[in-house]
């Protein structure tokens, strides 16, 4: 079943003009007052552990925080356990770090 649009201005196509963004540009919040813009990068890590999955977890934050500069947060993506080539377990935690980049 496909969908169908009745309005024929919507039919028509958009065309859009890019905005050229300087750093003298600002973004306003709803009091009016500007602050900054930023722009974040964000890379992958694994943490390893032989103990537990926070402890995987914790050690990629920290390396992360040791190595990078600006680190603003961190998601945790995927747990896991590798079981094959290792003695006992050993705990991984994929992360995403997030940081800041310096203008």
């Amino acid at each position: 079943m496909t969908a169908s649009r009745s309005n024929a201005a919507a039919d028509k196509p958009v065309t859009r003009t890019p905005k050229t963004v300087t750093a003298a540009d600002a973004i306003f919040t709803a009091d009016g007052e500007s602050y900054d813009v930023m722009v974040f990068k964000k890379i992958t890590l694994i943490g390893t552990s032989d103990e537990s999955f926070e402890e995987a977890t914790d050690t990629a934050i920290d390396r992360a925080e040791e190595t990078i500069d600006n680190v603003k947060w961190v998601e945790v993506d995927t747990l896991g356990v590798e079981v094959a080539s290792v003695e006992g377990r050993e705990y991984q935690a994929e992360v995403t770090v997030a940081f800041e980049l310096d203008e």
